[in-house]
Order: structure tokens, then sequence, then C-alpha cells
């Protein structure tokens, strides 16, 4: 057991998750579990979790980032006939709190206006509220359950139990369920009085419905949760806890307080289970805990170089994110935002008929916020066929300048391209948007340009690895042609031809980045639109173990160059306020524990708001100490909406669940098992990043506890993710999680 009074965040039970489909309902990144010493009763305040503290004397609240809060402290402490017990949110948001020592029921308002709202109550535990305002009260002294009116007139409404009750909840048809302690049973309440539903154990304490009218109860001596369905049959779905245990439900997540008593290995805690959808069985028949593990930071505030700050000022800027799958397999996947919301996806696999050796790349769009996908790949009319049937290298991007998506695919010769402006419903085919054949890597982007064009307002690049050298090519008709646009980095360069993402900045800037050049990162920077480019060291030394390195700009034409630098593998940024002629000393970003990362990229929004990405471990560095397959990676991303700050803070989560990582192993330095040579993020136009994953460990992969496995898969599970909680990186305030999110 903690001190008293003294809370921990943590993050567990992500195996459970793993139990849920993970398609189309989302993977939740977020807290699943808080300490508190002897938590009684709980409930939800919108998404605030309420806990009665009765080891402490406390009414506490923790956001859904996990932020203590202490609503009502200074009452007596100690469990069942003494300190605070039952916990209620009414319509309005005020919080009651049942303290069995007083006979009495407390009120907290959304101000923090505290009171006394009814005594003389016995020893009241549980209460709840009907649809009406009345509140209910569980008397365990006179063995009744009691009706405070909103005039706050009580009235007994049941009474006679040969034993004390307990919890109270009402089932979605409107009845009032209890459950009574010693001897165990689950009753409910009708006009003739109270009927028995169930038996589960004794010492029946916290009760909860879902939403398929099943009721849960928490069996303290047992240490476990028993569902009673609506017919009266009952089974276990929860073991391995300590008691007494009270239930609380958010959505198809049940929350358990279960108190440092009993046979259990999770006491004194809040602990979030997920049970299956609502109206559906449960996912599982019985979800164990098991120990926490050594994750990865998930969501930390920090400065250059590692170092951790005190996260309370930021506590409400601190990132979250959710994750959902796309339905195929993703190599190198890229994503696109349209203006008005909709999202795409470029995800590729080797499924090419009829050399299945061969990739094929299917474009994915989103029309709700990433939770549902369909393909809406260009194709041959009246065929089942992709436009190209094949691809070397997949790419989409959406300009956001006039939301024109652009979907290019490399074959041998050249590239093929399509591009959309209703929103992927009719494509335009370009079968040769490369300049020039014989080319491998491509990159594209689009920025403002003072050379005239013919029917779209932008310049269109199209850069790529000529093997020796790196070469652009520059549409001024929206894509339907290209011509050769200069030699950003040519033989002599020192750098090789491979390069990261082609980015262009809001002055007619173009950036094309190349990390792993003779002594330091590069990047080539052109002010004319392409014709005529000029090489800049970024920083002197630290040069890149691979050629992913990439550029963002943001509003106000600030660049920021982020790498992984080759001799300790962690991502490190530079800015340039200046077009890119000069850049400032390079800042290691990565998050404390950070050991080793790869595939970086960014993104920008307003002035100073950038949002960073890389695959990264925590465990062993580096290739030579992961080859048995223990070490695992996930996606960090990590925020800033001071960058230029001269001491900037950093924002970091990790978007894939800590417990479910997306590689074992080794990842790099260079191409990344099956998630190959990048992944990528963007700030779509209401400042919310959305970032690519592809899932390599899967299945056996995925399991807690799994050592010496990889498993890897020849191309990863393509993901979507999208920060649903902190700032956004375009205009003012802070990110709201799309509508069909819940906890």
């Amino acid at each position: 057991m903690h001190p008293r009074g003294r809370v921990r965040i943590l993050f567990a039970l992500f195996s459970a998750m793993l139990l849920l489909p993970l398609s189309p309902s989302p993977v939740l990144a977020q807290p699943t579990a808080v300490e508190v010493v002897a938590p009684a009763g709980i409930a939800f305040r919108g998404e605030e979790l309420v806990v009665a503290a009765s080891g402490t004397g406390e009414l506490l609240s923790f956001s859904g980032l996990g932020v203590r809060d202490t609503l009502i402290s200074g009452l007596v402490p100690g469990a069942f006939t003494r300190g605070p017990t039952g916990v209620a949110v009414d319509g309005g948001g005020n919080v009651y709190v049942a303290v069995a020592e007083d006979g009495a029921v407390l009120f907290t308002t959304p101000d923090g206006t505290t009171g006394v709202y009814a005594r003389g109550l016995g020893a009241p535990a549980g209460i709840a509220f009907d649809p009406t305002g009345n509140l209910y009260v569980a008397d365990q002294a006179a063995h009744r359950v009691l009706r405070v009116s909103p005039a706050r007139h009580v009235l007994t409404v049941a009474d006679g139990f040969a034993a004390a009750p307990y919890g109270l909840a009402f089932s979605p048809d409107g009845v009032l369920h209890i459950s009574t302690f010693r001897d165990g049973r689950v009753w409910r309440i009708v006009d003739s009085g109270a009927e028995e539903v169930a038996e589960v154990g004794p010492s029946a304490e916290g009760l909860a419905f879902d939403q398929a009218g099943n009721g849960y109860v928490g069996v303290g001596a047992a240490g476990k949760v028993v569902r009673v369905a609506p017919n009266g049959d009952t089974s276990t779905v929860i073991t391995g806890l300590g008691g007494p245990l009270n239930l609380t439900f958010s959505g198809t997540l049940l929350s358990v307080a279960a108190q440092g008593e009993g046979p259990g290995s999770v006491a004194d805690q809040v602990r979030a289970f997920p049970v299956g959808e609502a109206g559906s069985p449960p996912a599982a028949p019985v979800l164990s805990p098991t120990p926490l593990p050594d994750a990865p930071p998930h969501s930390v505030a920090h400065l250059g170089d590692g170092v951790a700050v005190d996260p309370a000022p930021f506590l409400k800027l601190l990132p979250r994110g959710v994750v959902t799958d796309v339905g195929r397999g993703a190599a190198e996947p890229t994503i696109g935002v349209t203006e008005t919301g909709n999202v795409f996806y470029a995800a590729a696999v080797f499924d090419a008929l009829p050399v299945e050796a061969l990739a094929r790349t299917e474009i994915l769009r989103s029309t709700d916020q990433g939770l549902t996908w369909k393909e809406v790949t260009p194709g041959l009319p009246e065929q089942d066929a992709t436009i190209p049937p094949t691809t070397l290298d997949p790419y989409v991007y959406v300009d956001p300048d006039t939301s024109r998506v652009f979907t290019i695919d490399l074959y041998v010769g050249c590239s093929y391209l399509s591009f959309s402006d209703d929103e992927g419903e009719t494509w335009v085919p370009n079968p040769i948007a490369c300049g020039i054949p014989g080319n491998d890597h491509q990159t594209i982007t689009a920025g403002p340009t003072s050379l005239p064009t013919v029917g779209y307002p932008n310049a269109v690049y199209y850069c790529y690895n000529g093997v020796a050298y790196s070469g652009c090519g520059r549409s001024l008709d929206g894509g339907m042609s290209f011509h050769p646009a200069g030699v950003p980095f040519p033989p002599a360069s020192g750098c090789g031809g491979t390069t990261g993402h082609v980015a262009a900045g809001p002055d007619e800037t173009v950036y094309l980045p190349n990390a792993a050049c003779d002594g330091g990162p590069q990047v080539a920077v052109s002010r004319d639109s392409g014709t005529t480019w000029t090489q800049v060291r970024v920083a002197e030394g630290l040069a890149g173990q691979h050629h992913e390195a990439h550029v963002a700009t943001d509003a106000s034409g600030n660049a920021y160059y982020l790498w992984v630098a080759g001799e300790d593998r962690l991502p490190y940024l530079a800015i340039s306020r200046d077009s890119g002629a000069t850049w400032s000393d390079p800042i290691m970003v990565g998050p404390p524990g950070l050991t080793e990362s790869n595939l970086p990229t960014i993104a920008a929004g307003d002035e100073g708001g950038i949002a960073l990405y890389y695959a990264g471990t925590s465990g062993d560095c580096c290739y030579e100490k992961q080859r048995g397959g223990e070490t695992m990676w996930h996606d960090y991303l990590t925020v800033s909406v001071n960058a230029l700050d001269e001491h900037p803070t950093w924002l970091t989560t990790t978007m894939n669940d800590p417990r479910d990582p997306q590689r074992r192993g080794s990842c790099g330095p260079g191409r990344c098992g099956g998630m190959f040579d990048f992944l990528e993020i963007i700030v779509d136009h209401e400042g919310r990043a959305w970032t690519t994953l592809s899932d390599t460990c899967t299945g056996r992969c995925a399991q807690p506890g799994i050592t010496g496995s990889n498993d890897a898969k020849s191309v990863g599970d393509g993901q979507a993710g999208q920060l649903i909680r902190g700032p956004r990186l375009r205009g003012e305030g802070l990110l709201e999680p799309p509508p069909w999110f819940t906890r």
C-alpha cells in the first residue's frame, strides 16, 4: 500500500484491451488505472473520474489525462460504516458522496461549492440518481433503501433485507437494483417490493450495468467481478482483484475500485477493463490483471536532451492519441486530410496479380474522422483492377491549399500519378509523372510559385533518387505534365541519391533533406520554384544513420529539420528562420528514457507549432543487442507550441498502445522490417496531427511477457493515428476527440 494520500497514474491492462476488436473500434491510448488509498465509490462526470478515497477521507477527481484534484477533504477515514463510500453524479454535473460515519450525503458543484445534501440516512453506502433527480441510498445500518427527492424529502422504498444493502444501480430499462453484502445477492426493486435476481457469493458490493442490461457485481471476498445476465445467469468476468470492490461504467469500459484487502494482486487502484461492445457478450470469459510492465513514457513533458520537467503546468496540453485499423497492410504508409476532413491513406502490400511478389496500392478514404475506411483507388472502368496494377513505392499527398488529392506509384520506368478534386470520387491519370525515366523513392509536394501556372495555383514538385544523385521534376499545370527542375544533390555532393520527403514553404522556398551526407546532415534549398538549388549543411557532425530526414515549414516560413543521428541513434531538430540559409544548433528532442529511434518525420502548423514523429524504444540499444526479439518499438509523437523559444517545452506520447509494440527486435538503422523506409505525420486544417502506423508485431508477438520472439510480419498492418487531446497546432485552443470516441 502506498503512503496515505499518494496517487500514481498507471498505464495498465492494455493486454486486456487487445481482446476487443480493433476494427472499427478504436484502440484507446490513455491511462487505464490510478492508485488511490482504499478507493470506495466511483463515478464519471463526463470524462472526469471521481473517487471516494476512504483511506484518506477525501473525494478525488482525475481528469482524462490522469490529473488529480481534491474535491472534498477532511472526511472521516475508514471503510464501510465509517468513511466516504458511494459516489453519484447528477444531470447538472454535481457530485455526491455518502459518508457512513455521519449518516449523510455531501455534494460539490462544478464551481467548487460544497455542502450537506441530506442527513439522517443511517450508514449510507451506494447511492444512485434516477432520471427525475431522485437520489436513492443504500442504508447498511437499517437494511433499507431510501429515496431523497429533489425537495430533499426522505422516504423508505424497500426494507427488511436479511443482509445490509451495499451497491445501487439502475438497469437500462430504469429498474433499480441493489446488492446485499453478507448474503451475496442481487435484487430488483419493483412495485410489490424486492425480487431476488441472482446469488453471486458473500460480500456482494459495487453494482453497475452495461447498455445490454447485464449487471456487474464486485465480490470483494473472492476478488472478482461477476456478470449477471438479464435472465439471472451468472459468470465470472474479472479475477485477481483485491476487495472491497466498487464499479462504474464509461462506454464499454468497466472501472473497478479495488481496496487493499482480499486475495487479489490488484489493490488500492481504480482500473478499467473492457468487457465487450454494448449489446454483445464480453470479449473474453475471464480478464485477469497482470503485473505492470516497464512501459515507455506515455505522456510526458520535457526539455531538450531528454530533461524531464514538472508536467503540472502542461497538464491540459499533454497529448493523447487514438489509433484505428485501416483494414489493409501498409508498407511505407502516407496520409493526407482535405479541408472537409476526409482522410486519405496509401496502403500497399504484396498482393498484385498475377505475380503476388509485386506490391499493389489501395487508396483508402475515411469520411468519419478515421473510424471506418473505404477503398477509392483509381481503377479501370467496369473492371476489378487498380491503376496502376503494381507499385514499387506508394504515396498519397493532399495539397493543403486546394485539397487536391495526389496518389503516385513508382514503376520501373517512371511514376503513375492520379489526382482528384472531388474527395476521391473521380480521378485524372498521368502515367508519366516523373520528368525523367529511371528513378526511385519518389516524393511529391505542392506550394506557391511566382512562375505562371495553368489551371492550378500551385507548383507541384516531384523528387526522386537517381542512385548517384537526387533529381526533381516540376509541374505548373497541377500534375498533368512534369519537366526537369534541377538537381538538388548532384553526384559529387557526398550525399547519395536517396532523400527524405520534399517540402515547400509559404514563401516559394523548396526543401529536400538528406541526413546521410559526409560531415553531417544537409538540405538542398531552392528559392526559385525548383529551378536552381543550393546545398546547405544543417549541422557539423551528427550525420544521419539513414537518409531519412524531414523538413516542415510553419505558417510564417520557419523551417524545421528532423533527423536521427548515427552516433547515438536519437532524434535531433534544427531550425531555420531565414528560409534555409542558416540553421540553429541541433537539440535532441526525444523524451527521457529513449535509447534509440528511427524513421523520423515532422509536420508544422502555425508559427512555433510542430509535431515530430518517429519509431523509438526505451529498451536495449542497439542492433547487436536486439536480435533476440525482446526489444519493443513504439511510435512516438512529440509536439510543441513554442518550438521557437530559447528553451522550448516538448510534450511526448506514444501513439500505439505501450503494451502492444509496433515491432520487436531491431528496427534499422535504415529499413525497419515490415514498416519499410518511412512513416508520416501531417497537420490538418483544424490543427490536429495525423500519423501512419505499420504494425509488424501482431498475434503471439503482441502478447505481454513474450521474449525472444519477433514473429514480424512481412508488411505491417496499416493503422491511422490522430491526436484527440493536446494543443491545436493551427488556431487556438485544445483538440477535442472525434464524435465516435468513448473512454
